[in-house]
């Protein structure tokens, strides 16, 4: 049976948000500063007194949908279609046309406020009740959870593991399953509380997982020193929170030296997360993700493959495998392994 990706449905869902993000480029005036001059996006912030961290990811998103262009000096300016259609210099405008696309009910609908504004301050558990859970774990069942559990499972050292940390893992639905294909394999899974409490009653569901997991409460931005050795290490979307967040002791080196420290000898390290290099498309999904993110006052969720690989062969890591983000499911996910030394 031929496989079947979400990724074109994803994607396609993710453009409609477009009309609402060009909507609010028009109305702070990204548009008409763009048609005449071309600037920098330090330059356009300044002069527009916009916030510089969602303005940078918004330019990167009208380049990706094809509303502007950058040369090599990233230097931006409207396309000649945008100067026609979504500027008052032509007749033939189509400013009102776009208007009927805007969403009122939108991830979109604050953007404008928020980029005069700024982010609000970060809620570290918004996801963390059985509906947001719920939520996230539908959707990696649309390939994610099993690319995740196939690439785990390719590496022969995966044979002899006996304990797994799920650094960050909500209710473990990523590693649990793993106990079928290894039954000697016991699991712990690291999150909030409030998160661990509801995880324990799904889990209990199933006797196959009675036993086998273990719900440990944890501060994960507050990261003190993991006392139990592992045979493997496995953090999914969970490396962005040592990246920026304000409140977060640890960096992502840090963070990544602590690990090291955690695992047994010849342990492996195993992450899955968004990377940056994609197709054209891909990349515009992706940039419409970032932005709905930092509007949450998230700093990223995108990790540079170069900066993550540096880090770890830096930290007494060797790379064993990657599946690039190009290749990976419909966010844009890499899958990367890499061996204590």
């Amino acid at each position: 049976m031929q496989k079947i990706l979400y990724k074109p449905f994803n994607n396609l869902f993710y453009k409609s948000y477009l009309p609402t993000i060009v909507h609010s480029a028009m109305v702070v005036g990204v548009f008409d500063r763009l048609k005449k001059n071309t600037l920098k996006v330090n330059e356009l912030a300044k002069v527009m007194n916009l916030h510089f961290g969602l303005l940078n990811t918004l330019i990167k998103v009208l380049k990706h949908a094809q509303f502007i262009e950058e040369t090599k000096e990233g230097i931006y300016k409207l396309t000649e279609d945008s100067l026609i259609y979504f500027t008052d210099e032509y007749a033939k405008n189509q400013i009102s046309g776009l208007q009927k696309f805007v969403a009122k009910d939108s991830p979109f609908s604050n953007l404008t406020s928020l980029l005069k504004s700024g982010p609000p301050a970060y809620m570290p558990n918004r996801w963390s009740t059985k509906k947001g859970m719920f939520a996230i774990e539908q959707d990696a069942k649309a390939g994610s959870i099993e690319a995740v559990q196939n690439f785990i499972i390719s590496h022969a050292e995966f044979k002899t593991v006996t304990n797994i940390c799920d650094y960050g893992g909500n209710s473990g639905y990523y590693t649990r399953d793993l106990i079928q294909t290894n039954p000697n394999v016991n699991i712990d899974v690291y999150d909030r509380p409030e998160v661990c409490e509801i995880a324990q009653d799904l889990n209990n569901v199933s006797s196959i997982y009675k036993g086998k997991i273990n719900h440990i409460a944890y501060d994960i931005t507050t990261v003190k020193k993991i006392t139990k050795n592992y045979d493997l290490f496995f953090c999914s979307h969970i490396l962005y929170h040592y990246m920026g967040l304000n409140g977060v002791e640890d960096s992502l080196e840090s963070i990544i030296k602590k690990i090291y420290d955690t695992l047994n000898p010849g342990g492996l390290f195993i992450s899955n997360h968004c990377g940056e290099k994609l197709s054209e498309e891909d990349a515009l999904t992706n940039q419409i993700m970032e932005l709905n993110v930092k509007m949450s006052g998230f700093p990223t969720h995108i990790i540079s493959e170069r900066s993550l690989i540096s880090i770890l062969e830096k930290n007494g890591f060797k790379i064993l495998k990657m599946i690039p983000a190009a290749e990976g499911v419909h966010y844009g996910t890499m899958l990367l392994s890499a061996i204590k030394l």
